[in-house]
């Protein structure tokens, strides 16, 4: 009967090497593309920054958010003219929001 219960009964490492196997199988979620409307154009200056927003009214600034500021530049060629076209688009961090999307020239 002892030896009976001594082949129940299990190591600490062994049970620690069950708990990790059966733990292991976590989630697999399928890896997704993500598109993001920036990949034809190419980036020619990035930083970290705050946007602030400016009150006429009240006269005082907002912090709009803080991420990443980008200078992109897009080539598009029509009627055998090269347009050159920029904007700027600023991202938060985290959650990747778009807060800024403006473009510097007019068409």
């Amino acid at each position: 009967d002892t030896e009976q219960e001594q082949k129940e009964q299990k190591t600490l490492s062994e049970s620690a090497a069950e708990y990790t196997e059966s733990h292991t199988n976590k989630r697999k979620y399928d890896e997704v593309e993500v598109v993001t409307g920036e990949e034809d154009e190419t980036n020619v200056v990035q930083c970290n920054v705050k946007l602030h927003l400016f009150h006429s009214e009240t006269k005082n600034w907002t912090e709009r958010g803080r991420g990443l500021i980008r200078l992109n530049d897009s080539q598009k060629s029509s009627a055998g003219h090269l347009n050159l076209k920029s904007r700027l688009v600023m991202r938060t961090h985290g959650s990747l929001r778009v807060i800024l999307n403006t473009k510097l020239w007019h068409d």
